[in-house]
């Protein structure tokens, strides 16, 4: 949670804080998969700075990152299903 980025020194310079669309607030999560890997992370802005998240808040971003993982690994076994149909077919060809 960075409360204001124009407060900052290592955020103030950024294109999304210094130029349109002057974001203050950032409050982010890791999307980390099951077995320990950060892919990336999921994060809010505001263009207004802020004190922190309430409880509630800082609840949701975590379960919406869980969200966006148990997508991101349907949509990976769906995937590896397609292609195990994919390539099973071609056998029996």
């Amino acid at each position: 949670v960075v409360n204001d980025l124009q407060q900052e020194e290592r955020f103030r310079g950024l294109p999304f804080v210094a130029q349109g669309p002057h974001s203050r607030f950032y409050a982010g999560t890791p999307l980390t998969s099951h077995s320990g890997i950060n892919l990336g992370c999921l994060f809010v802005l505001d263009p207004e700075p802020r004190q922190g998240l309430s409880d509630i808040e800082k609840d949701t971003l975590g379960r919406v990152a869980e969200l966006v993982m148990d997508y991101l690994l349907v949509s990976r076994q769906a995937a590896e299903g397609r292609r195990a149909s994919r390539l099973s077919r071609g056998l029996h060809l």
